[in-house]
C-alpha cells in the first residue's frame, strides 16, 4: 500500500470533494471525510509520515452532507513539532479490481501559541531518584506498547464529549517551569475535578489498558479505533477493565489525585498513531 503513494494523480475527478479544513493549529487534529465514488471500496491517506484508512460512518448524520451514500472518514493530527507552512494531505482509493486512484490535497499548519506556565512544587514532585527514573520509563515504554494494538476498524460512533464538566485548569502544549526550571511541556489538558467526580468516556471504544502507574496515577486508556486513542489519568478509581467496551458517556472511573500531582483533577490526554494532539480538538471535529 504504502508503494503506490509515489503515483499521484495530478488533480481528482470532479465526483470528488473530499472535506477537509483548509488550516489547523500544531497539535490539533481535524477530520478528513469524502464521498466513494460508485465501484470505489477502500480509501486511504498519508498525512505527516502515517497511513490510515478512512472508514464508513456507523450512522449517517445529515448535518455533514446530503449524499451519505458510502460516506468515509478519518481523524487526521498534526504533530505538535510541526514546521509551520502547507503540507500535503495525499489519498487513495481503490475499487474491486485492486486499481487505484491518487489525488493530493493541502492543509496549512498554523504556528500554535503554547504559553508558559510557572509552578512552584515541593522538592518530592520536582525530583526523581535513579529508581523512580526507572519505573517511569519502563511504565511509559508499557504504554506505548499498549498503543500499538489499537483496533484497526472505527470505534467511535458519534461526537466526542468532555470527560468531565469542570473548568480547564492547565491547556494542552503549555511550557512549564516547575521551581523556576525548565521542564517537559504538559501534554494533556486538565480538568478541574474534586476527588469523586465521575468521569466519563468521551466517546464508543474499548478499553485498551488500566493501570496504577507512577506518575499518571489510577489510568484508563480507551481505544476508538484506527490509532485513536484517548487516556484519563490521576482517577481514585477505575470502574473499567482491559478489553472491555464502553459507550460514549458511560462512567469509567472517579477522578482523584492519585501518581504524581500534588491536587485532584482529571489529565484528558489523545494519541493519534502514537503522538499526542490536543484532546480538545476532538470536540471540534464537525
Amino acid at each position: 500500500m504504502i508503494g503506490a503513494w509515489h503515483a499521484v494523480a495530478a488533480s481528482a475527478s470532479p465526483s470528488i470533494d473530499p472535506k477537509l479544513p483548509q488550516a489547523m493549529l500544531q497539535g490539533d487534529a481535524v477530520l478528513l471525510s469524502l464521498q466513494l465514488p460508485e465501484n470505489y471500496e477502500l480509501a486511504y491517506a498519508l498525512f505527516a509520515g502515517k497511513v490510515l484508512r478512512l472508514q464508513p460512518l456507523p450512522q449517517p448524520k445529515k448535518r455533514r452532507t446530503n449524499h451519505l451514500s458510502n460516506y468515509h472518514e478519518a481523524v487526521v493530527a498534526a504533530p505538535t513539532d510541526s514546521v509551520p507552512g502547507l503540507y500535503s494531505v495525499k489519498i487513495a482509493l481503490l475499487n474491486r479490481h485492486g486499481d487505484a486512484w491518487h489525488f493530493v490535497r493541502q492543509i496549512e499548519i498554523k504556528q500554535k501559541r503554547w504559553g508558559i506556565e510557572h509552578l512552584t512544587v515541593p522538592r518530592k514532585f520536582a525530583e526523581l531518584s535513579a529508581q523512580q527514573r526507572r519505573r517511569a520509563k519502563q511504565e511509559k515504554q508499557q504504554i506505548r506498547t499498549a498503543f500499538t494494538q489499537s483496533a484497526k476498524q472505527r470505534l467511535w460512533k458519534t461526537d466526542f464529549q468532555r470527560p468531565v464538566a469542570g473548568k480547564i485548569t492547565s491547556p494542552f502544549g503549555i511550557r512549564r517551569r516547575q521551581n523556576n526550571k525548565p521542564r517537559s511541556p504538559h501534554w494533556g489538558t486538565d480538568f478541574r475535578a474534586a476527588v469523586g467526580t465521575p468521569v466519563r468516556a468521551t466517546n464508543h471504544g474499548q478499553v485498551l489498558l488500566t493501570g496504577e502507574f507512577f506518575i499518571p496515577g489510577n489510568c484508563v486508556f480507551v481505544d476508538h479505533g484506527n490509532g485513536l486513542i484517548t487516556g484519563y489519568s490521576h482517577l481514585d478509581k477505575i470502574l473499567v477493565e482491559h478489553k472491555q467496551e464502553v459507550i460514549a458517556g458511560e462512567v469509567i472511573g472517579y477522578s482523584g489525585s492519585s501518581g504524581r500531582v500534588n491536587g485532584p483533577h482529571l489529565h484528558w490526554s489523545a494519541y493519534w498513531k502514537g503522538n499526542m494532539f490536543n484532546p480538545l480538538s476532538l470536540l471540534n471535529l464537525y
